[in-house]
């Protein structure tokens, strides 16, 4: 929590996006409209309006500043490091559970993101809830427990949902699908509550859309046809980027962590996959492979896939640091000196500016 919290509303906002997100937030509480967002007060419908609403939750509390702004990425943040150390500490133990908390803690894009205002870290912290949850359901064997988690599950799509648009169904509904179909448990839908399931998501995704609807006529063709369709499939928004862009984003956004990677996925190489296992990689790359097919990318799409990856790397070192205590300490050195070398690359950028 501290480090998430301290100094959060220490720097200005940052343009674009913190600008323009908390000013959107600002203009509800000035036009007292909770239906269409405003910016310099025009309406601007390209994002649904639950991020805002948090927002606008927090200047109700704490009043309009940077630091309030940024409190709904932080409490998200806070909450994707406590579904992820619960989920793990539920399947491989306390240690695992611990470093993978650290792991996605300290990831440059994850701590940076927790800090600002955008949407992405709320909406990862939707997907995560969602992912786990489903976990949770097709194993939980307790009636009761499965009900709950299937509530958690329904719930964070819808939340998911009216954070960014389909998006938010459609990213994890891929890993359900492919789950399910690798691991033959087809049998699972029966027990996962499909149809109360769906009314909570459409009660809870679909009131705001069909008000923002009735309000500007043409919202809804707009929104999914243009934002979403023609986002994807078109080079006119200006973020057209190769199809390895995140790849890089990938290998800058988990530093210092990167560089045990290799360390930790050499251990999967030599067992047999798991289920557990099985599901986290696939929460990995399909994500990864969706947002690389699209003609729109910008770096943090990939948030999303930072807790199962924080996740794997967690377990993949601790089992090498079981079976061999001295190239464990090796992965970690290797990381600790790349963050020194950041570090002292700052401290001297901050003596002698020109090598900035």
């Amino acid at each position: 929590v501290t480090v998430l919290l301290y100094q959060l509303g220490g720097a200005a906002l940052f343009d674009p996006d913190e600008g323009r997100n908390s000013e959107k937030a600002r203009e509800i509480l000035v036009l007292n409209d909770w239906v269409t967002p405003h910016e310099n007060f025009h309406p601007v419908l390209d994002k649904p309006m639950f991020f805002y609403w948090l927002i606008v939750l927090s200047y109700k509390f704490f009043g309009v500043s940077e630091w309030s702004a940024r409190l709904p990425s932080a409490l998200a943040a806070l909450g994707c490091l406590l579904i992820v150390y619960r989920f793990v500490d539920q399947r491989w133990g306390r240690w695992e559970a611990l470093w993978s908390a650290l792991i996605l803690l300290t990831c440059a894009q994850f701590f940076v993101l927790a800090r600002i205002v955008i949407l992405d870290m709320p909406l990862t912290f939707f997907l995560t809830l969602a992912l786990c949850a489903f976990y949770e359901a097709v194993h939980c064997k307790e009636a009761r427990r499965r009900q709950f988690w299937c509530l958690a599950m329904y719930s964070a799509l819808g939340g998911a949902t009216l954070i960014k648009g389909l998006v938010g169904v459609v990213v994890p509904g891929i890993v359900f699908f492919c789950y399910l179909l690798l691991t033959h448990r087809w049998t699972a839908l029966r027990r996962m509550h499909l149809v109360p399931g769906a009314l909570i998501f459409v009660a809870i995704a679909l009131p705001w859309y069909l008000q923002a609807d009735a309000r500007n006529v043409g919202y809804l063709r707009y929104f999914i046809w243009d934002e979403h369709f023609g986002r994807f499939t078109s080079e006119n928004f200006d973020r057209a980027e190769p199809w390895y862009y995140f790849i890089a984003v990938g290998v800058v956004g988990f530093f210092p962590w990167t560089l045990t990677l290799p360390f930790a996925f050499k251990e999967y190489w030599k067992k047999n996959l798991d289920e557990k296992t099985l599901f986290l990689m696939l929460w990995v790359a399909l994500p990864f492979l969706f947002f690389s097919g699209s003609n729109s990318k910008l770096p943090h799409y990939l948030l999303p896939v930072f807790p199962p990856l924080s996740i794997l790397t967690a377990v993949g070192l601790q089992s090498l640091y079981r079976r061999t205590e001295t190239k464990g300490k090796l992965a970690l050195s290797l990381m600790w000196c790349a963050q020194g070398l950041a570090i002292l690359y700052l401290i001297t950028g901050a003596r002698v500016p020109a090598i900035l």
